[in-house]
C-alpha cells in the first residue's frame, strides 16, 4: 500500500482525525513531512480538511486532518437528484449490515433539535439508526411539526 493509502486508511478509521504527527505514528508513514504534503494535496482534492484544532490522539492544538464524505449532488435541489444510493452501496449495506442515511433525510430531524431540547426524540433519531441493518435509515417525523413550522412560530 501507498503512504496515501494508509494515511486514507487510518482516517477513514478515526472519524476525529488526526495531527501530521499522530497519522505520521499510526499510519506508519514517515518521514512526518510525506503526511504533511500528502494531506495538503489530499484537501485540494476535496477528500481531507486540515483545520487547527485539538488532535483526539495527543490532545496538542495542532492542525488536524479530518477525512471528508462527498455527495457529487450536493449543489442540486434535493427534487433533481438522481438516487441517493447505488444498487451495489444498498448490497453491500445489506451484506454487512449497515445503515444508510441520506442527508436530506436529516434535515427536519436536525433543525428540529437545534431548536428544541428534546431529549425523547434525539434518542428515537439514533435508534433509527442504530436498529436500520443493511437499508436506509427511515428517522422518526419531529414531534411538533417541521422545522420551518416552529421557526415561523405555526406550531
Amino acid at each position: 500500500m501507498s503512504n496515501r493509502d494508509n494515511i486514507l486508511k487510518f482516517l477513514t478509521n478515526k472519524p476525529d482525525g488526526a495531527c501530521d504527527d499522530c497519522v505520521s505514528a499510526k499510519a506508519d508513514v514517515s518521514p512526518r513531512q510525506q503526511v504533511n504534503q500528502i494531506c495538503n494535496q489530499l484537501q485540494k482534492q476535496g477528500r481531507v480538511k486540515r483545520k487547527l484544532e485539538i488532535c483526539s490522539t495527543c490532545n496538542r492544538f495542532k492542525k488536524v486532518n479530518t477525512l471528508l464524505f462527498g455527495n457529487a449532488e450536493r449543489l442540486k435541489p434535493p427534487s433533481e437528484r438522481g438516487d441517493t444510493f447505488t444498487a451495489k452501496c444498498i448490497t453491500a449495506a445489506d451484506r454487512v449490515g449497515a445503515a444508510l442515511v441520506n442527508t436530506c433525510d436529516l434535515f427536519e430531524p436536525t433543525k428540529y433539535l437545534r431548536i428544541q431540547n428534546d431529549s425523547e426524540y434525539a434518542k428515537a433519531c439514533r435508534d433509527a439508526i442504530f436498529q436500520t441493518k443493511g437499508g436506509i435509515v427511515v428517522f422518526p417525523p419531529p414531534p411538533i411539526g417541521t422545522a420551518a413550522e416552529i421557526l415561523q412560530g405555526e406550531v
